[in-house]
Parts: structure tokens; C-alpha cells; sequence
């Protein structure tokens, strides 16, 4: 090992002393690097910024150990300490380099901020110079334009004075030539004469406070005003008290007359409508307004009749006296219409005459209806159009409808005396459509006429009205379906039979979809006032309930009354004597017969795919549910009996399942009456399985039954069942329920030990285990109670009390 020196501060050793022994150095750090010869690239020669000093792991004992690894090499000592010296005066020298520099450095920066700050302080000088040498140019351009402002607004000021001048003498020598006009009634110049003005007058609204222009406009309202007084003037002496045209008169002074009332205000033209419309209906108020037999609700049509001669002359002489543009003739109309609906409401106020009351709403709405075309142009020139019809147009048809009550009750009876008849004709079908009952397309047809004649007299309440009591007798139709299948067919059940239901079936699909459709179109033509109270949802309800009343009366005639003698002869059979199973038994023949024979005529009759299949699916719930229920009836059932009734029950499930087939042989069975036909049949298979399980020992009985049996329905009342049917003593009931007690325990035990391995709490631990024993010990302690106090009833009343209690 190479010998080592202290890492002091002071001096080493002289050579001739031996060199002091460092205790064992750590591990040597990593080897400097080496230089291109393999030497070590010692601290004299390597850069200042990678020397071995500034390395954080840095030894000095081991590198002066790897400077000396010999006591030869300390002769060299003074050379490396002379080395030494020569690159600390180096590294001295550098740092005092470094400092002037940064010294000098310091100095610069502070002369440059300096110059930098005396820069700006420049800058913003010559701003704020620059800024105030602006402000003097804007000033003396203000002082070199200010004169030409001035001429600019003088300039302005003179060309409007010039223009009010212009427009003011322009509207002077308009008044005047208006006022030489008016004198001389010369209309055709004073139409664009009051344009003109009318213009120019709006221009000095802004100058009534000038005295000169207020007087002329003072003016001008008085030549308008005497205007208008000279135009009323000539309408009044151009007509007759009949609203004739006097023989003389000069048609287009009066059209130019009307111009000019349009050039004035509007309200010229508005006060020669109402005189005009006025005049005209003076003779018809007093016709029709007195208390004589003109105002009685037969002479409805001669007050229609009186106003279409009247548009008929006018038409053909006033026609060319008002402008296109007022509609004078349909402002008649409307005034017509509004005072007549009056007089025609209190015509018809307490008539009882049917007959009456409709002819009068048929005049008025063809007369209402004459009113609306030509409106819209058809029987005049005036533009008519797409415009809106005036509301007024149906004001008179309106004002009638609350005295159609007398209607809308003769409407009623009618619907109910139908109804009634149609009840009493039965099941007759159809001629044309023999799917379906005679009576619904009857009924139906009448409800098309009905709505047909009602539409083109009213769209508001009489519509209403009629669409209550046609809902209201759909009602009573839909209860009379119902009648037809409340009672369910018994005994032998001829092909008629079934086709009668099937049909009933049919009518009432048939039903709702009409009535859907009916709706629809009552809503259609309906007013959008009174559609919300119009509706025959429920009606269509009602039909889709009568249909599921006749499937179910099929499938209760099927099962319940058809097959009624097979359930007899199965009950009769005596299921606890018997030796052995054999072939079918003969009810299942029975059953057998009524299915083939009802389901082909059914499926042939039956017009909907959809109502066969929901048929199909009842009938696969309803067979082996009856069977369930007759097996009550069998007890008590041996081993023998169980094998006999399992392989009827295997027949009576094939025959089921192809009731699909026997209505279309090309169809498949859905998967719903699938499902069906399998969970009804497999809960009697799973019963009668158990029932093949001899009674002694307990222990097999109660083993299968906890086999076989789901474990939802392992419970003490279906046990119960198969304790009865087999009809057990009282003490194999008893051994039978403490051993079912015991199991079921056991079950729940292993339910509760299963949700603790898996994460349930201790508390729902506990709580199951006590809920176990509690189960045990009352289901032993009543099975022994009970088994006790039999011997005075009898071994199957006490084991039907046993179990049936407990589980209560």
C-alpha cells in the first residue's frame, strides 16, 4: 500500500522524516481525468473552469497520495509546491482581472443611464415643443378660416331662406288655385292640387309661430273644410231616399269627387262610407226591423234576397261612383251583416221547428258563403284576393247556432233510436264486408251523412255539439259489443259459434280505427276556438276495451265452456287408486277436439294478424292455469295417478302449442307464446314430478321437492299443495313438515354464511341467523300443534291447516 500524508494546513515534513501513516482512507472517488499520455491530469495544469478542486467528492489526503504513491516521490516536493504557488498567484491574478472589470464595468453602466436619462428628458422636451407649435398652427388656421365659416353659414342660411320663400309661394298660389277650384267644383284639378299641398304643407309644421305662414294654413283648413261640407253636399243631392241616382247626375264628377276626399283626411272617406251605407240600409230597417211576419224566421232568405238585388245595382250603377280601392260594396256587406244577426238570433229564439231553424242556417251560410266569394273577387272586379275575410261575414251563421238546440235533440233521438234498433239486429254481418257487424257500418255510414250536412252549416258550436252526442252514442255502441261476449259460450260450440265472437272481435278493432278517423276529420273541419272541446279519445278507448272483451270471451269459452265436460270427466277419474299409466286419457281427446275445432274457424275469421297471435298468447296462459286449478279437485293423486296426469299434461301441451300452426299452417309460434306456453306448463310438471315421489320415507319426498322446485318457490305453501293432493296422514305430515322446517333453516343458514364470506356486515349476519332459528322453531312447534289438534278433523284438513297458517 502506498503511504499517505496528513491533509493539514501546515507544513509538510522535511524529506529525512518518514511519512506519517493516514489511517485507511474511504473509497477513493472517482479517477481525474487523464491526460493524452496516461498521467493524471493533475490540478497544475487542468483549466480553471474543469479543475478537480471544484469537484464537491474532492480527497485531499488521496490525492496527495496519488501526487506521492512512493517515499521516493517526495523528492520532488518543492517542485510541486512551487507549482503551487505559481497557479495560486495565477488564480489571484485572475480575480483581480475579474474585479477591475467589473469595477469598470459598474462605471459605464451608470455613465450610460445617465446619458440614457438627459435622452429622454430631450425627447420630451421637443414633444411638449412640438405639441405647443401645433396648438399656434390650428389657431391661426382658425383665425385664417374663420370668415370663411362665416360666408359658409350665411350661404346655408340664405339658400333655405330661399327654399322656404320658393315652397311658401309655391303653397300660397296652391291655396289660391284650390280655392278658385273648389268655387268652380272643378274635382279632376283639385286631386293633384291637395297632393301637391299635402307635400308642401308638411315642410312648414316647424313654422305655425310665424303669423304669415299660420294664417295660411288657417286658410287652407278652411278651404278643406268647405271642400268636404260641398262634397257631401252634391252625394246628398245626387241620391234619391232609395240610395238611387237622381237621372241627371254626373257619375264622374262624383268618382272625382271621391278622389278628393281621399286627398283630404281619412276621415272624409270613413263619415261618405257610413253616410252612404246608412242611406242604403234605411229602406231595409224598415222592412225588416218592425214587428210584422217580414222579421219571422221563415223570411230569413227575402232579407238575403233584398241585399243581392241591391249589390246587383250596385254593380251595375254605383259601382263607377266609388273608387275600386274603398270596397264600398263590402263595407255594405259588413254593416249588413252586423245589423241583421241580431234580428235573425231573436227570429229564431224559442223555435221549436226543426225544419225551419235548418232552412234558415242553410240561407245564411250559402249566403255568408255568396258574401266571402266575392270578397275574394269572384263576382266583382274589386281586388279581393288572398285578402283575410272579414270576421262579420260569419257573424249571422254564429248568432243562429245557440238556437239549434231543437236540431242538435232531434239529432240525438235519431242516434238513439239507431243505436236501439242496431242493438236488436244482433250479430248479423255485413254484406259487403263480411268481417265485421252490419250494424257498425250502418252506424257509421249515418255518422258520414251526419257530419257531412253539419260541416257545410256550422265549424264552431253546432260541430261541437253534434261530435258530444255522436261520442255519447259510441258509448252506448261500444257497450253493446260488450253485451255480445259477457257471457262466455258453453257445451258443444258450433263452428257459428266461434265465428260469432270472432266477428264481435273484429267490429270492435273495426270501431276504433273508424272513430280514430272520425275524429281526425270532425277536428279538421272543425274552428280552432272549438277544438278543445271536441274529442273522442276516450270512445276510441272504450272500442280497443271491447275488443280485449271479446278475446277474453273467446278464451273463457275455449277453456272454461267448451271443454267444460272434459274438466268433468278428469275430475272423475280416480287418481289415488290407480295401478299404472296407460295412453291419454279421454278428456284429453275432449280438449283436444274443441282445439282443433274453434282454432281454424277463429283464425280464418279474425281479420287482424295481431289480435290472432294475442289470442294464441292467452290461450297458452289460460290451459295449463286451468288444469292447475282442477287438480284440487283430483286428490288425492298417487304415484300412478302423477305419472298418468304427467303424460296428459305432455299431451295437452303439445296440442297447445300448435295452435299457432292450426290458424296458418305456414306460421311459426312467436316467441312470447313460447315463453308462455312454457312457464304455465312447467309449473305442472314440476308439481307432478314431485307427486311421482312416494311418500315414505319423508326424506325422498322432501328431497325431490327441494330439488325439483326452484329455489324462489321452495316454500311451505307449495309444499302444502303436494301434501294435499297426495292426501299423507297426519304423522308422515308431520315427519314431512319438520323435516321441510329443518331444510329450509339449513338453506338460509348457507344463504347467510355466503353473504358473510362475501362482504356482508355482522349485523346482517346475525340478523339472518336469528330471522333462521326463529323460522325453525315456529314452523316445528306450529307443524306439531297443528298435527296434534287434526285427530278430531281429519289427516287433510289438518295438514291443509299445517301449512297453510304457517305460512300466513
Amino acid at each position: 500500500m502506498p503511504s499517505a500524508v496528513h491533509a493539514s494546513g501546515a507544513s509538510p515534513s522535511p524529506p529525512a522524516s518518514p511519512v506519517v501513516a493516514a489511517p485507511p482512507p474511504p473509497p477513493p472517488p472517482p479517477a481525474p481525468p487523464v491526460a493524452g499520455d496516461g498521467a493524471a491530469y493533475d490540478v497544475f495544469t487542468a483549466p480553471f473552469n474543469c479543475s478537480p478542486l471544484d469537484d464537491k467528492t474532492f480527497d485531499a489526503v488521496a490525492y496527495i497520495n496519488q501526487i506521492f504513491p512512493s517515499e521516493q516521490s517526495l523528492s520532488s516536493i518543492d517542485l510541486v509546491l512551487a507549482k503551487l504557488r505559481r497557479r495560486v498567484r495565477t488564480m489571484d491574478d485572475r480575480i483581480q482581472e475579474n474585479l477591475r472589470q467589473q469595477t469598470d464595468r459598474g462605471k459605464n453602466n451608470a455613465t450610460q443611464l445617465e446619458s440614457v436619462t438627459r435622452a429622454m428628458q430631450d425627447l420630451v422636451g421637443h414633444i411638449v415643443s412640438i405639441k405647443e407649435k401645433s396648438k399656434e398652427s390650428e389657431r391661426v388656421v382658425q383665425d385664417m378660416t374663420r370668415d370663411i365659416k362665416s360666408l359658409d353659414y350665411a350661404k346655408r342660411n340664405i339658400t333655405h331662406s330661399m327654399t322656404v320663400l320658393k315652397r311658401l309661394g309655391m303653397l300660397t298660389m296652391a291655396v289660391n288655385q284650390l280655392k278658385e277650384h273648389a268655387a268652380k267644383r272643378q274635382y279632376r284639378q283639385i286631386v293633384p292640387l291637395l297632393q301637391a299641398i299635402r307635400q308642401l304643407e308638411s315642410h312648414f309644421r316647424s313654422f305655425r309661430n310665424v303669423p304669415k305662414v299660420a294664417a295660411l294654413l288657417n286658410s287652407l283648413h278652411f278651404i278643406q273644410a268647405d271642400l268636404r261640407k260641398q262634397i257631401f253636399e252634391l252625394f246628398d243631392s245626387a241620391f234619391t231616399s232609395q240610395a238611387q241616382l237622381q237621372p241627371a247626375v254626373d257619375r264622374p264628377t262624383l268618382a272625382e269627387a271621391c278622389l278628393v276626399l281621399d286627398g283630404l283626411e281619412p276621415s272624409g272617406r270613413l263619415q261618405l262610407q257610413d253616410w252612404y251605407s246608412s242611406l242604403v240600409l234605411r229602406e231595409y230597417r224598415s222592412i225588416f226591423n218592425g214587428k210584422d211576419e217580414l222579421t219571422s224566421l221563415d223570411n230569413v232568405p227575402r232579407r238575403f234576397a233584398w241585399l243581392r238585388r241591391y249589390l246587383k245595382s250596385y254593380d251595375d250603377e254605383h259601382s263607377s261612383v266609388f273608387p275600386s280601392a274603398w270596397r264600398m260594396d263590402h263595407e255594405l256587406c259588413m254593416r249588413f251583416c252586423t245589423e241583421s244577426k241580431g234580428g235573425i238570433a231573436a227570429a229564431a229564439a224559442g223555435v221549436k221547428d226543426v225544419k225551419a231553424l235548418l232552412k234558415a242556417m242553410k240561407a245564411t251560410v250559402e249566403f255568408e258563403g255568396y258574401l266571402v266569394q266575392r270578397w275574394r273577387g269572384g263576382d266583382s272586379s274589386g281586388a279581393g284576393g288572398d285578402a283575410e275575410e272579414p270576421t262579420a261575414y260569419r257573424s249571422m251563421s254564429e248568432a243562429l247556432e245557440p238556437a239549434l238546440g231543437p236540431y242538435v235533440e232531434s239529432e240525438d233521438r235519431r242516434l238513439a233510436d239507431l243505436v236501439g234498433r242496431l242493438a236488436q239486429a244482433g250479430l248479423a254481418v255485413d254484406e259487403g264486408n263480411p268481417s265485421v257487424l252490419a250494424s257498425a257500418t250502418e252506424l257509421f255510414v249515418t255518422y258520414k251523412e251526419l257530419l257531412a250536412q253539419v260541416a257545410k252549416l256550422s265549424h264552431g258550436k253546432l260541430l261541437a255539439d253534434v261530435a258530444g252526442i255522436m261520442g255519447k252514442h259510441l258509448d252506448r255502441y261500444a257497450d253493446t259489443l260488450n253485451g255480445f261476449v259477457r257471457d262466455e259460450r258453453r257445451g258443444t260450440v258450433p263452428a257459428d259459434g266461434w265465428r260469432e265472437l270472432a266477428t264481435v272481435l273484429n267490429t270492435a278493432q273495426y270501431c276504433s280505427v273508424i272513430t280514430g278517423q272520425l275524429r281526425e276529420k270532425v277536428l279538421e273541419k272543425a274552428a280552432a276556438s272549438h277544438r278543445g272541446s271536441i274529442g273522442l279519445d276516450r270512445q276510441v278507448e272504450a272500442f280497443k276495451a271491447a275488443s280485449m272483451g271479446a278475446v277474453k270471451c273467446i278464451v273463457r269459452s275455449m277453456v272454461d265452456g267448451a271443454c267444460e265436460g272434459a274438466w268433468a270427466n278428469m275430475s272423475r277419474i280416480p287418481w289415488g287408486s290407480l295401478q299404472s299409466a296407460g295412453d291419454a286419457s279421454p278428456y284429453v281427446a275432449m280438449v283436444t277436439a274443441v282445439i282443433t275445432g274453434a282454432v281454424p274457424v277463429l283464425a280464418a275469421t279474425i281479420s287482424e294478424a295481431a289480435m290472432f297471435r294475442s289470442l294464441c298468447d292467452k290461450l297458452a296462459e289460460a290451459y295449463p292455469t286451468k288444469v292447475y286449478q282442477l287438480l284440487n279437485r283430483c286428490k288425492p293423486i298417487n304415484e300412478a295417478g302423477a305419472e298418468q296426469l304427467l303424460l296428459d299434461v305432455h299431451a295437452l301441451k303439445s296440442v297447445c302449442s300448435r295452435i299457432p300452426v292450426l290458424g296458418d299452417p305456414e306460421s311459426q309460434p312467436t316467441s312470447i307464446f313460447t315463453r308462455v306456453l312454457n312457464k304455465g306448463f312447467g309449473k305442472l310438471e314440476v308439481l307432478l314430478k314431485v307427486l311421482l315421489t312416494p311418500a315414505t320415507p319423508a326424506e325422498a319426498l322432501v328431497t325431490t321437492f327441494m330439488t325439483v322446485y326452484p329455489e324462489k318457490e321452495r316454500t311451505r305453501v307449495a309444499f302444502a299443495q303436494v301434501v294435499e293432493l297426495k292426501g299423507l296422514k297426519r304423522s308422515d305430515a308431520t315427519a314431512c313438515a319438520d323435516l321441510l322446517a329443518q331444510r329450509l333453516a339449513s338453506q338460509v343458514q348457507q344463504h347467510a354464511a355466503s353473504a358473510d364470506q362475501t362482504g356482508a356486515g355482522a349485523a346482517a349476519t346475525n340478523a339472518t341467523g336469528a330471522l333462521v332459528a326463529a323460522s325453525a322453531a315456529a314452523a316445528t312447534a306450529g307443524a306439531q300443534a297443528l298435527a296434534d289438534a287434526a285427530a278430531a278433523a281429519g289427516t287433510q284438513f289438518a295438514v291443509k291447516k299445517m301449512f297453510g297458517k304457517s305460512s300466513s
